[in-house]
């Protein structure tokens, strides 16, 4: 269908070196010829993370998937933009209602919160799930986390690791050892505002 791909061809918003009017005499596309949208992709990679931890914790408490959850978010005033600007794919893939963007935000324990890059989404669950499952759930992903804290730590206390590995991975287990130790700490925060 050739007129179909002249149609494409022409509504395209970019140009590169070698775009000529039609299709049919315009070299192929290289790499590089097409605009990359870093942007985008991160903001898209942010929105995906937020509705797999909404997802996870609907799973994790066996919210039925029809149950629209009320969603409140304290994030980075950056991501919060553009979070906001694409807020429909959460509200229809994650089936929330009532999204609030909120500054800060104190949980209490019938808030199911989770960290996710550049701030922190709450849930209230109350109506929705059983408190003691929770606490079960807590107890389970920290006791994952301090494992896997552990094993980080101990390569970071290892001086064979640090001498022998390559900077960049040296690096990286930094980064991750601090990530762990921020989830460990928000984690066991939780737990005890669900405990009290």
């Amino acid at each position: 269908m050739p007129h179909v791909t002249e149609e494409l061809w022409q509504s395209l918003p970019f140009s590169f070196d070698g775009r000529e009017e039609s299709i049919m005499i315009s070299r192929f596309p290289e790499a590089g010829d097409c605009p990359v949208f870093e942007k985008d992709a991160q903001t898209m990679e942010e929105i995906i993370e937020i509705i797999t931890v909404i997802r996870t914790i609907r799973a994790e408490n066996n919210i039925k998937p029809s149950a629209e959850l009320p969603l409140k978010l304290a994030l980075e005033e950056g991501l919060k933009n553009a979070i906001s600007e694409k807020l429909e794919y959460i509200i229809k893939l994650a089936r929330v209602k009532d999204v609030e963007f909120v500054d800060t935000f104190t949980p209490d324990k019938e808030t199911a919160s989770s960290l996710v890059k550049g701030g922190t989404l709450y849930i209230p669950l109350a109506g929705f799930i059983d408190f003691s499952d929770e606490i079960k759930r807590l107890e389970k992903e920290i006791a994952k986390l301090q494992k896997d804290f552990d094993l980080c730590d101990k390569k970071l206390n290892n001086p064979n690791f640090l001498e022998k590995a390559q900077p960049e991975v040296v690096e990286k287990e930094k980064s991750k050892h601090t990530e762990l130790s921020e989830n460990l700490a928000h984690l066991k925060a939780r737990l005890e505002e669900i405990r009290k």
